[in-house]
């Protein structure tokens, strides 16, 4: 077993990040932690020159460091003000209003004297309220701890954000509006799209260019059986087929290698500034970046290395991740199922598809899924069959409607009258696709219902697959070392 920098920075990402998943489940006495910890640094002490001897000490303290990251999060939920209280504060407005359910939700954070309310709120109000990030605003309400469900354990799902109260329609006052570049950037941009595109095919632009989140509830039923939500929704999987056609246009102008990886990374960092850095798009990005900074060195064993260290530093900040944030586990688990398959499935397709484009599309399409199929079947209930179909037709047309979408944006909020012109061949692009996605929508038995025994018994076999196809990988490229 080799036992270097490289090594420990993968495997003891990995042994954290493992203890974290670990404890967030299953609640792990902080005696057994420490004893742990105490055992491994004895072990380490004593074979310190011999290596074999000395990797799984450090990887037990590396899990056990990660045990006491969870208990340390977990201990940070408020035990006080069990019941209702009517309360007033002053507070500062972290994310731009979004509407969700014939409600405005935006998240404030408490400050000053008069708050003296640790945590942040989330806060439940008219439509149209018009709060942007960074006002300062005065409430008034009822202040409530967030309901528990049998099914759903609502508290931790906002705890994981560090939201520990929830206030339904309090009285608002905005004492000093926010002054923020990128956000009246933001809402030019919007404006712009609404301006030039029409419903619904702008709420589509604006998911995909800004982030916003609102889709008509049949726009997403339609996307869920066709397995194309990842096209609209910022994920992991749409970051990483987004920068891998923007890396393949810049090797096909004739960049090397390590610069036109840099490029992508560069794009993507562009494409998420624009979403207004949201947490789940900067989690997106780190998951999809990681892995093509990987290829900047031509190994895919960088691609693994990365992705494990930034997993391990975002379960580092946010331990409850991996338990109450399914984007975070699609989009960990799609970015790893590509750096893991998608060598295998391109090697399989080079005998029936001559096309490169093809075969990377349908290989990631394909890879993605080998390790979200479980997510995806536990939280919704159900699994596209016809996924591929959908997927080959609309994502070659992605890097061709962001030229156009970004040309909308950018030089049609400078020069008015140029929209109309740049909006057509976007408005034609996201008809087409919305007309796709209707089409296979329909399709019988486009989405079928996967019993939960049936998960139970992929989830082994995707593992099993998945470190054959892993060392295979290894055994090609590297025939003498290791990850």
């Amino acid at each position: 077993m080799p036992f270097s920098w490289a090594w420990f920075v993968f495997w003891g990402s990995v042994s954290f990040a493992a203890g974290v998943i670990l404890a967030v489940f299953v609640v792990i006495p902080l005696f057994v932690s420490f004893g742990i910890i105490a055992l491994s640094i004895a072990f380490f002490g004593v074979f310190w020159r011999r290596k074999k001897a000395v990797a799984p000490a450090i990887l037990l303290l590396m899990a056990s460091l990660g045990f006491l990251r969870a208990h340390q999060e977990r201990e940070g939920i408020p035990v006080g003000m069990q019941q209702e209280a009517r309360v007033e504060f002053e507070a500062a407005v972290l994310r731009e209003a979004y509407a969700e359910n014939g409600y405005d939700r935006v998240v404030v954070d408490p400050t000053g004297p008069a708050g003296k309310i640790p945590g942040k709120v989330l806060v439940f109000t008219d439509m149209f309220s018009n709060l942007r990030r960074g006002d300062r605003v005065f409430v008034k309400g009822e202040l409530e701890i967030p309901p528990s469900f049998d099914d759903f354990d609502y508290r931790m799902f906002l705890f994981k954000d560090g939201v520990l109260w929830t206030m339904f329609r309090p009285e608002i006052e905005v004492a000093e509006p926010g002054r923020s570049f990128f956000e009246e950037l933001r809402r030019a941009f919007r404006s712009t799209i609404e301006k030039s595109i029409p419903a619904p095919e702008s709420f589509v632009a604006s998911a995909m260019f800004l982030g916003d989140r609102f889709l008509p509830e049949d726009m997403k039923t339609d996307l869920n059986a066709t397995g194309t939500r990842h096209i609209i929704a910022i994920s992991g999987m749409h970051v990483a087929l987004f920068a891998s056609m923007i890396g393949f246009l810049f090797l096909a102008m004739g960049l090397g290698r390590r610069h036109a990886y840099a490029g992508t990374i560069l794009f993507v960092f562009l494409y998420i500034l624009l979403t207004g850095f949201q947490a789940s798009a900067v989690r997106s990005a780190i998951m999809g970046g990681a892995f093509f900074a990987g290829g900047m060195t031509g190994r895919r064993n960088d691609s693994l290395r990365m992705l494990a260290v930034s997993a391990a530093a975002m379960l580092l900040f946010k331990p409850f991740l991996a338990r109450y944030d399914a984007g975070f586990q699609l989009s960990f688990l799609a970015v790893l199922g590509i750096a893991v398959f998608l060598p295998f499935l391109k090697r399989v397709f080079e005998k029936v598809f001559r096309n490169n484009g093809i075969r990377e599309i349908l290989g990631m399409t394909l890879a993605s899924q080998v390790f979200t199929f479980p997510v995806l079947a536990l939280s919704f209930g159900s699994f596209s069959v016809i996924s591929v179909l959908p997927n080959l037709l609309i994502v070659p047309l992605l890097p061709v409607l962001f030229v156009f979408g970004s040309a909308l944006i950018a030089a049609g909020t400078a020069v008015s009258f140029l929209s109309g012109f740049l909006a057509l061949p976007a408005y034609a692009l996201l008809s087409f696709m919305l007309w796709a996605i209707g089409v296979f929508a329909r399709v019988p038995f486009a989405s079928v219902a996967v019993p939960q025994a049936l998960v139970l018994l992929v989830v082994p076999l995707s593992i099993a697959a998945g470190i054959a196809c892993w060392r295979r990988n290894e055994r090609e490229q590297f025939p003498h070392k290791a990850v």
